[in-house]
């Protein structure tokens, strides 16, 4: 066989190979993957359920923004607010959603994307079994010696509490370890979201509440998706995700499952 011959085999062999290694390495590639932050232990948004896997709101709705923006999802749980913060600082997750209140505070800091929640503007001071007859505002626990109040870490919550040096903040990142610290009489009260307090009054009746009234800086606009205030392209996407959930009826659908709006104590 001479060499014109040779070559005339041998090309469609080596275009084969060539296409077939190609489309190996295209396949062994890793997939896009949008690594959010989240926290157990804050129903309805994020929790670990019986079998150890991951549910809740921000759960459910993280993957349905992962369908929109075809890529996988990756949910990293931070433990604490705090954390979660440093985290994304540190690049080691790309966004954070865990019922993130919108404040005048953070939008300084990062961007916010809204994604449910609303306006609020009074935090819920939450007791077990009966409120003290001489506590009415936040100002009356002057009258108790080593008044001692349960916050979340990190929160815009602890920032407002920061400002009343006569009462002793304990942190829990849970909701549930508050409940637990206020019934045994470790502590007076927690102060919490006034919708996460109707919640969990739904479930526990020995659970009751005052409103906090906020100055303007504290409000809270709603809750969104943090991201650091340089990461433009993301935030565009993650924003174009949120509208066709919204305009599709997925995102109401997520609120209805998970009781995201309750309003009835």
């Amino acid at each position: 066989m001479n060499k014109k011959l040779k070559y005339l085999f041998a090309c469609p062999f080596l275009i084969i190979t060539f296409l077939t290694i190609k489309t190996l390495i295209k396949k062994a590639k890793p997939e896009k993957t949008l690594t959010i932050g989240m926290m157990s232990g804050w129903a309805p948004f994020m929790t670990i359920n019986s079998e150890g896997n991951y549910e809740g709101f921000d759960v459910d709705l993280a993957q349905e923004i992962g369908k929109q923006l075809k890529i996988n999802i990756e949910i990293k749980d931070m433990g604490t607010l705090s954390a979660t913060f440093i985290a994304m600082e540190q690049g080691k997750i790309d966004c954070i959603m865990s019922g993130l209140d919108i404040t005048k505070a953070r939008l300084d800091k990062m961007q916010m994307i809204p994604y449910t929640g609303e306006t609020i503007k009074s935090f819920s001071m939450i007791f077990w079994n009966k409120i003290p007859t001489n506590i009415k505002t936040i100002y009356d626990f002057k009258t108790y010696p080593n008044a001692t109040i349960c916050v979340e870490p990190g929160s815009s919550i602890e920032k407002f509490l920061d400002q009343f040096n006569f009462i002793n903040q304990k942190a829990f990142s849970k909701t549930e370890e508050m409940i637990l610290d206020i019934k045994y009489n470790k502590s007076q009260a927690a102060l919490i979201n006034t919708d996460i307090a109707k919640i969990w009054m739904n479930k526990i009746k020995e659970l009751k509440k005052i409103d906090i009234i906020l100055p303007e800086e504290f409000m809270v606009f709603g809750m969104g998706i943090a991201l650091k205030k340089d990461n433009l392209q993301l935030s565009s996407k993650i924003q174009k995700a949120i509208n066709i959930l919204k305009q599709n009826g997925t995102l109401l659908k997520l609120e209805q499952k998970w009781n995201t709006k309750e309003s009835s104590c």
